[in-house]
This record gives structure tokens, sequence and C-alpha cells, in this order.
């Protein structure tokens, strides 16, 4: 069932409010996620990095992490991945898992979630690390955070008015893939809110 505008006829002129959208997103521990979907909702998004202990198989030391993603602290996808390093290495970095975490955690992440990616380093303009460090160190569920756009507040939205049929939106800038603010597409300008979402009003 679509969403029915809670709106009264009045001589009040009916105004569409304009945003500006942007994601959210989470640099702790040397990692950095960002949202798919941008918007204020984004921010109801958390994350949990949990890291089981190690085990040796032959000449490899392997160590679990977990990603948990949440919303409004609902856990709604879990990832498993690995760290790995190898005895045979000498020195300090046998104390090290050289990277192997943040890549497979990335390639999880980017294959399987609906909520958030792990872009690649030096992709986001917000990423302030150019190089994944080398050991993936877990954190307890932690929000994301920054993201802005149409409100989320069901008393805000009921207070929009542009109409019996549609509660809409304007968007005066959106991010592409790089995090840069540029215009919306046609087909975002205006947005509709669908009772859960603001959707493209096309």
């Amino acid at each position: 069932m679509s969403y029915i505008p809670n709106f009264t006829p009045s001589e009040e002129p009916c105004v569409i409010p304009v945003f500006v959208e942007k994601r959210s997103r989470l640099l702790k521990n040397g990692l950095f996620f960002r949202s798919l979907s941008q918007g204020q909702q984004s921010n109801d998004l958390s994350i949990a990095v949990l890291l089981g202990g190690e085990n040796q198989a032959g000449l490899a030391i392997t160590q679990s992490i977990t990603v948990k993603v949440y919303v409004n602290d609902v856990e709604m996808e879990s990832f498993l991945a690995h760290q790995e390093k190898s005895t045979t290495v000498v020195g300090t970095e046998n104390d090290h898992y050289n990277k192997t975490g943040f890549v497979d955690i990335r390639m999880n992440l980017n294959t399987h979630s609906s909520l958030i990616e792990m872009p690649t380093r030096s992709h986001d303009i917000e990423d302030t690390i150019n190089v994944d460090p080398n050991d993936v160190v877990g954190f307890e569920k932690t929000p994301m955070a920054g993201a802005i756009g149409g409100p989320s507040d069901d008393s805000i939205i009921d207070s929009i008015r542009t109409g019996p049929e549609s509660t809409l939106i304007g968007l005066k800038s959106t991010e592409n893939d790089v995090g840069q603010n540029v215009s919306p597409s046609s087909e975002n300008r205006i947005k509709k809110w669908s009772g859960t979402q603001w959707v493209s009003a096309q």
C-alpha cells in the first residue's frame, strides 16, 4: 500500500522543500565503510567487526572476522571473512596478516551487502587512509554518521504540504561514486515518500 499524505485542503500554499543528499560513513581502526543509500535514514546503520581466535593448519595461521550490520540496533546482515599469515615468514612480518583481512572483507561486503560497501582506498574523498593497514582490528557496534537528505521523522514528513496524492521533496545535490557533490539525475530531482523511504517520483 502506498503512502497517503496527511493533507488537509486550505489556503496554505503547497511547497516542495529542497535538500542536499549524502551517504553515511564510518572510519574506525583503519576500516572504512559507507552506506549504499543516501539520505538521513542511512544514519540508522551501525557496524560491528568481531575477531575470532587464531587457528593454525599446516603452515598457515588464520583468524576469523565477522562483520555485522545493524539497522536501528537490529542485526540485518552478517559476513564472515578471514585474515591469514604464514609461519614460514620470519622477522617482524610474521607478526602481521599483511592486509589479507581487508581484501577478504572488501570482497564479501561489496559482493553481498545490500546496505553498505567498503570502497578501495583513495576512492572515496572522505577516506583519509590511502593504504590498508596490515591487520584488521575489531570493534564493538558503532553507528555510521554523516548522512543528510530528506527527513525520516514521521512528524516532519507529515508537515510537508505538496498535495493530497504524494509527499514530495526536491534534491539540490547528491553524491557521485567518489563522494563529490553533484547535481542529481533528472529522474531523482524530485522524490516522494513511499511510507518507508524516499524514492523517485517519476
